[in-house]
């Protein structure tokens, strides 16, 4: 008799134990409300449903329970029997990751990223799946628009590399043929020719030092914002022998900085300063450099022609800078009138880490 209570209490102790379990699981997956987390039976149909999936799918526990997961996945993932591979996968190797565009209750889509994993019973078979899934459009879209930037930086690099380097070496060329023709007969024009294509070849080697800084810019900038942000208004003096560019770094500016924000203030820098020398007719532009303890701020003006800002959202340029602030979480602002110069002022939320 006193084995038996002894065994029925032990049980009686697990059941309670499972059953806490059970509830502590319960409370965890609906805490969750950033995922969706779900299970289906082995047949694929949804049997459990958290209130993440309800956020992220838009369906409620009622209209989707019973129904079949695929309907998750979007119409051409469906005729190419995606939802059952992903299934198979699962109950081959234990788990299946992804990453896919599936598809809410309102016919909208979306990016996610989860996994499958079988749910066995205690003799190890099959009795249904689990998923777990996260939103992750925007992640998909500043993925997009920094691919988007880069080519717009790489097609302006080209059209540099095309209009003005190709020129001089393409003059420099020609000189040197007429040259060797005529420095024979005519020797004083001839050393002029010379004079010209020794001009020729420095603008067309400058102008080849400056395509490889651009294309190397990320990794120039290491960490140091700083000296990243000199060695730009260095490179952009020599280019703008016409516009005096001044720069100011304030104290307090931290040395070091997770790669991709000093990529990012750079590259806003430079599409600035470009804006400045090519389209503001400026005579002189500053850039100031500064941080507080919450974030970083760079400040790029000039005292050129200026435009409305209102009028030219379509630009290449300002696009790109909007770009790259959106990626930083940051703050882009525009400041120009016509006839009164420009500035434009970037600030970016201090990293919580630092190198």
């Amino acid at each position: 008799m006193g084995r038996a209570h002894d065994d029925e209490t032990r049980q009686r102790r697990v059941e309670e134990a499972l059953q806490q379990s059970e509830h502590r699981f319960e409370r965890l997956v609906e805490a969750a409300k950033d995922y969706a987390i779900f299970m289906t039976d082995a047949d694929g149909r949804v049997s459990t449903w958290n209130e993440g999936a309800q956020r992220l799918f838009g369906y409620g526990e009622a209209e989707i329970v019973g129904e079949d997961a695929s309907v998750l996945f979007t119409p051409e993932d469906r005729e190419c029997g995606i939802p059952e591979r992903e299934l198979q996968k699962a109950r081959n190797e234990g788990r299946a990751e992804d990453e896919r565009w599936h598809v809410r209750k309102d016919g909208s889509r979306f990016w996610a990223s989860g996994f499958v994993r079988p749910v066995l019973d205690a003799e190890d078979n099959l009795i249904g799946f689990s998923k777990v899934a996260r939103d992750l459009t925007e992640r998909k879209r500043a993925e997009k628009a920094l691919d988007e930037v880069r080519w717009a930086e790489r097609e302006r690099l080209a059209r540099d590399l095309h209009d003005l380097v190709l020129q001089d070496l393409a003059y420099a060329l020609q000189a040197a043929q007429a040259y060797r023709h005529t420095r024979e007969e005519h020797e004083g024009e001839g050393a002029l020719n010379l004079t010209e294509l020794i001009a020729s070849l420095r603008r067309a080697s400058q102008g080849l030092r400056e395509a490889v800084y651009e294309l190397r810019a990320g990794e120039a900038v290491g960490r140091a914002l700083a000296r990243a942000v000199e060695d730009l208004v260095a490179l952009e003096r020599r280019r703008s022998k016409a516009m005096e560019v001044e720069l100011t770094v304030q104290e307090g500016v931290p040395t070091k900085l997770p790669e991709e924000v000093c990529k990012g203030v750079l590259l806003v820098v430079r599409e600035a300063l470009t804006n400045a020398r090519r389209h503001s007719s400026a005579r002189r532009a500053r850039v100031v450099l500064g941080a507080t303890e919450e974030e970083i701020v760079v400040e790029v003006s000039d005292d050129g022609v200026g435009f409305d800002p209102r009028q030219s959202t379509q630009s290449v340029g300002l696009g790109a800078m909007r770009e790259r602030t959106a990626l930083l979480s940051g703050r882009l602002e525009v400041f120009s009138e016509p006839a009164e110069g420009t500035r434009v002022r970037l600030r970016v939320p201090r990293p919580s880490y630092e190198g």
